[in-house]
């Protein structure tokens, strides 16, 4: 992949927003993923409006190009050959390139965006999804207002206990940590 006056890039900045905010979940997917800073953008609105393959919503940005509307994330930095990883991860997402606000300065990262067919409004997250997204905020530091606002999304029960079981084990993990 190349850069700016082409040379070849070796990482990329990547700006997580939903259930790879956490550090643990992230590193679950990609082990030699970093933590670099949190930020935000504005002009989207975060909203669990993606349907995924699991029938429940997922965290989706919405493009709104009001100042008003904004959506905290954390900034990694990954490998090249990581990112064609997290895309396996992030299907029914296309791949866009944002304006991150980090200390003042703004910094291109690349995000996901669901795909027009996989946006929906009729479906809720699994519990346990919101609770990992809502533990990332938390664990970053982000304001509690934010984080009011990500808890306060009705939410379905897993129907699939194993499931259901895995993710709360890793919420008590990320507890912990």
């Amino acid at each position: 992949m190349k850069g700016k006056w082409g040379r070849v890039m070796t990482e990329l900045s990547y700006f997580a927003y939903g259930s790879n905010l956490h550090p643990l979940r992230l590193h679950a997917r990609l082990p030699a993923a970093r933590f670099k800073q949190i930020g935000y953008i504005s002009g989207y609105r975060l909203n669990y409006g993606m349907r995924g393959r699991d029938a429940s919503a997922k965290c989706n940005l919405i493009y709104t190009g009001s100042d008003a509307d904004f959506c905290y994330g954390a900034v990694y930095s990954l490998q090249v050959n990581e990112k064609l990883i997290l895309d396996e991860h992030e299907r029914h997402y296309d791949t866009h390139t944002v304006e991150v606000l980090i200390d003042r300065r703004l910094q291109s990262c690349f995000t996901y965006i669901a795909q027009a067919e996989h946006q929906t409004d009729s479906l809720l997250p699994f519990s346990w999804y919101r609770d990992i997204v809502c533990h990332g905020g938390r664990f970053l530091g982000f304001p509690e207002s934010y984080i009011e606002h990500l808890e306060n999304t009705d939410v379905q029960i897993d129907p699939d206990e194993e499931r259901r079981l895995l993710h709360e084990r890793l919420i008590e993990d990320i507890r912990t940590d």
